[in-house]
């Protein structure tokens, strides 16, 4: 058979193929593209690529598996070529090989204006963020701590020209590695600070062989690019390949998918047992709460919240399919309970063990107790003594009190919603819930009369409930949790559930448009559309008035802890040093304790203004619960944030020396901890953190005598704050 008339027949299959439904669609070559494939049929290419085990080529259950070969089959079948790849330890070897005429078609080489002169490129058939590593025991824990430090990268990656163009305000000096196994030795032998190379999907990989690394930033503008790349001499061979590519999107779609589920197992270390269970592909029945956002939520099919994040990186990592059945939680309880459920999120109880497998947490975060602003402070559970408390029908909390309390009157609700109503409207005293669930409610409906009044000592944290039929989901479930990062799940989950204040607003504006319509439309219903035009506004005005309530302290008029929460993106950018000083009111207790509460409260009232008055007028205040207010100072120097500390302790000891309502007892009055952030690179939390360590560090030593210390010793003396 001739060349010529293979090539035909080629085509004619290719038709055949399009009529019969394949996904493959015809490729129009040019007339040289043509001629070329004419010259080379036949005949063997090589392409190359490193042998660092990737989506491209690695082992799975004993057999070579990855996309490239798929490719070069897919590739062979369709141009009539025959095709050999050749794997090379290092990149830069396989590179200069490349150069050099040894391989003919070069996978993964990003195309840039330089290389464009002598070599020619098709489209990304996928593309790969690049990341930083450090060490776990360095400093290094962001992009920014990179400056004035040493970097590693790979010999003739292109990453070491993008780098400096897309970060320029990073100053640092450069080491190249042949392997990628020698920059991380070097790194683990502290030689350089960190590592920037593409993280195919391997990351999880390195960090399990390389325990005392840890990821510090994906470089999202930055990828490495799985091109197929020629010489510019067989630019020909270049585009006819990029057609192929542009052709078979959805077959290498396939392809890659396929391949990348596989790497995924394979990174997850999956037993022998546990691949099979999964290959049998069972449907797991997932329930879905309707009334607990941001964990759980329904849309379009999809599973959403945090715990929805969490479940969709389980299915993305390990092929797991899923059904969703949606209900309240007690309803769905019940079905587990009777089998009709596999999987749950639930608290893990001593009862619900018995009836049930669970995974490892997903969600760290212990419940803590709501209550009405002028309700006291409790510790744990036993302060809910001989108080109404709201727990939703079906939750843990029900049984945990009844275990932990003598007499506790206990107000069954059927949702969150209306536990927050009967808070709120004083007809029970505190409820029990998780915080991210409760800021996410408090914040949306308005409720800010209701703030914590105590933690939960409870292991409150966030499970997964299996049927007890299914012990290799759990394995399979906990081997996927170690590869997820928690906080990145916690913020796809709260961005992919809606805002409840949003859909209030949204509402608003959807009425108010349909009020012009109407105007336009119906100028007969004109005065009567006006008037309601008007009460519209009105409401909006309102609702602004409740937002602004909500972010301010209504006792000093000061900003709360809510105003200091939407606060701090802002301050964590730092433009400009900062004086943080956390400042805690001494003796409230003992004035609310020995003459009242209204005292106490003309106490933190003339407290707060002194505050205001003595700081700079540029300060953030905020009180941030009971006696500890927040100060942040800006544009100041650290000689001068120390100045401001001893002043601002002077004048408040002179000032509340003459307070009228009672008489204070001897001693400081207040407690003052100072710390200077000059810049972003040191952490708000960290900055906030020394700030509060101070401001107890002085208050002990402030508070406590030689004597008293000396008393305090020998077990005869007990100070209260």
């Amino acid at each position: 058979m001739t060349t010529h008339l293979r090539f035909h027949i080629l085509h004619i299959c290719w038709w055949l193929c399009l009529l019969l439904g394949s996904s493959a669609m015809a490729v129009e070559f040019t007339a040289q593209e043509q001629q070329w494939l004419r010259a080379h049929s036949g005949k063997t290419l090589t392409l190359g690529l490193s042998e660092t085990p990737s989506i491209e080529q690695f082992d799975y259950a004993g057999k070579p598996r990855g996309y490239v070969q798929e490719l070069v089959t897919l590739l062979e079948q369709r141009l009539d070529l025959h095709i050999t790849v050749v794997q090379v330890q290092a990149w830069s070897d396989v590179y200069n090989r490349f150069l050099s005429g040894q391989i003919d078609i070069l996978l993964g080489a990003n195309e840039t204006p330089q290389r464009k002169q002598f070599m020619a490129f098709t489209r990304p058939i996928q593309r790969y963020p690049y990341v930083v590593f450090a060490n776990r025991d360095s400093q290094i824990r962001n992009l920014g701590d990179l400056h004035q430090r040493q970097i590693g990268f790979l010999t003739d990656d292109v990453v070491f020209n993008l780098f400096p163009e897309n970060y320029p305000h990073i100053a640092y000096q450069s080491r190249t590695f042949t392997t990628l196994e020698d920059a991380f030795a070097a790194l683990s032998q502290h030689h350089i600070d960190g590592v920037v190379t593409s993280s195919g999907n391997q990351t999880p990989l390195y960090l399990r062989h390389h325990t005392n690394l840890i990821e510090v930033a994906t470089l999202n503008g930055i990828s490495s690019d799985m091109t197929l790349a020629t010489r510019l001499a067989d630019e020909q061979l270049a585009r006819i390949l990029d057609k192929v590519i542009a052709s078979e999107h959805q077959a290498l779609t396939r392809m890659l998918e396929k391949n990348n589920q596989l790497y995924n197992r394979k990174i997850l270390e999956l037993t022998a047992h546990e691949q099979s269970w999964l290959e049998q592909k069972p449907v797991v029945r997932i329930g879905v709460a309707t009334d607990y956002l941001p964990f759980e939520y329904e849309a379009e099919g999809q599973y959403r919240g945090i715990t929805g994040a969490f479940i969709q990186q389980v299915q993305a990592l390990t092929g797991l399919q899923v059904r969703l059945v949606q209900g309240d939680f007690n309803s769905l309880y019940q079905q587990m309970q009777q089998g009709k459920l596999d999987l749950l999120n639930m608290a893990k109880t001593p009862e619900r063990m018995k009836q049930f497998l669970f995974t490892a947490p997903y969600f760290k975060e212990r419940d803590i107790i709501l209550g009405h602003r002028n309700h006291p402070y409790v510790q744990d559970v036993y302060g809910l003594e001989n108080k109404r408390v709201a727990v939703i029908d079906g939750f843990w909390h029900k049984e945990y009190l009844r275990r932990n309390l003598r007499h506790v009157e206990i107000v069954t609700t059927q949702n969150l919603t209306q536990s927050l109503e009967l808070l709120d409207s004083g007809a029970v005293d505190y409820l029990i819930e998780n915080p991210t669930v409760l800021d996410y409610y408090r914040h949306g409906l308005g409720y800010q009369e209701l703030e914590k009044k105590g933690s939960t000592a409870a292991d409150s944290f966030f499970y997964l409930g299996v049927n007890r039929h299914y012990p290799e989901l759990v394995s399979i479930i906990n081997k996927t949790l170690r590869q997820i990062d928690a906080e990145q799940m916690r913020v796809q989950g709260l961005n992919s559930v809606p805002d409840l204040q949003a859909q209030r607003i949204r509402l608003l504006v959807i009425l108010s448009s349909i009020l012009g319509i109407a105007l336009l439309v119906c100028l007969v219903l004109a005065f009567l559309l006006t008037r309601r035009y008007i009460a519209q506004r009105a409401a909006n005005a309102l609702l602004k008035e409740r937002q602004q309530l909500l972010y301010t302290d209504p006792l000093t008029g000061l900003d709360n802890r809510l105003s200091y929460n939407q606060a701090e993106n802002e301050l964590r950018h730092c433009r400009h040093p900062q004086a943080w000083m956390v400042i805690d009111l001494n003796n409230l207790k003992f004035i609310n304790d020995q003459y009242g509460h209204l005292a106490g409260d003309q106490l933190l009232i003339q407290f707060s203004k002194l505050l205001r008055q003595s700081l700079p007028p540029q300060t953030l205040l905020f009180r941030m619960g009971g006696d500890e207010f927040l100060a942040v100072v800006q544009n100041v120097d650290e000689t001068h944030a120390h100045q401001l500390e001893r002043d601002l302790l002077q004048h408040l000891n002179q000032e509340m020396s003459q307070f009228q309502e009672a008489p204070l007892p001897p001693g400081p009055l207040a407690a003052i901890g100072l710390a200077w952030r000059p810049d972003a690179t040191h952490l708000l939390a960290d900055t906030f953190m020394l700030a509060d360590h101070r401001m107890y560090e002085h208050k002990r030593t402030s508070k406590i005598s030689p004597q008293m210390a000396n008393h305090l010793a020998q077990g005869s003396l007990c100070i209260a704050d």
